[in-house]
């Protein structure tokens, strides 16, 4: 995917995290939590071969007031492609619980994150297309509640709407240990490769 190829390019390694095999050969993305007091992890299994992840928290806070929220930046941006379509994934991992309008903001950060690389990569790559809207379905997910250490009393694996914006948001709570699913993720609708 020529877009991934640019991002590797324009992005500090330090801001990307790449897939790898688990021990059964599938693919998997392990999104970490990097603040030392809030050390917790959570895997995406069966996530396509064409797969990146961008750590919105990484770069610096802008310097805006931030009385709106727009100083907030979700954690991950995932960039995949399958077969057949192509995703934006914003996704904010909390250990406890987070208000979910603070949530909305912080994922509408990371997609205003996502514009600026938009415009880094069509302006000096010269791709007018790289990360062009129209070729990606774009999803929202919250995971709270990944430190607590018991069964999960709430995931929507089938979300009865489309999370395609903040305010829709897809909200897994207490996962456990267990990994999500890359199609869980998007709404069912990935597909291999």
């Amino acid at each position: 995917m020529p877009d991934l190829d640019i991002l590797r390019d324009l992005l500090a390694d330090e801001a990307l995290v790449y897939a790898s095999d688990d021990q059964y050969g599938n693919r998997t993305l392990v999104l970490e939590e990097r603040d030392p007091e809030a050390a917790y992890a959570m895997t995406i299994r069966a996530v396509p071969d064409d797969v990146l992840a961008i750590r919105a928290d990484a770069f610096p806070a802008p310097m805006f007031r931030g009385g709106r929220g727009e100083r907030k930046r979700a954690d991950f941006i995932v960039v995949a492609s399958t077969a057949r379509k192509a995703w934006l994934v914003y996704i904010e991992l909390k250990g406890g619980r987070k208000r979910a309008r603070e949530i909305e903001r912080q994922l509408m950060g990371a997609k205003c994150l996502l514009t600026y690389c938009r415009a880094v990569g069509q302006a000096f790559w010269r791709q007018a297309g790289f990360l062009d809207e129209s070729r990606y379905c774009q999803r929202f997910v919250s995971i709270t509640g990944i430190s607590m250490n018991k069964k999960p009393t709430r995931q929507r694996q089938r979300p009865t709407r489309v999370h395609d914006t903040p305010e829709n948001m897809l909200r897994i709570n207490a996962p456990g240990k267990r990994a999500l699913q890359f199609g869980a993720l998007v709404g069912g609708e990935a597909d291999a490769g």
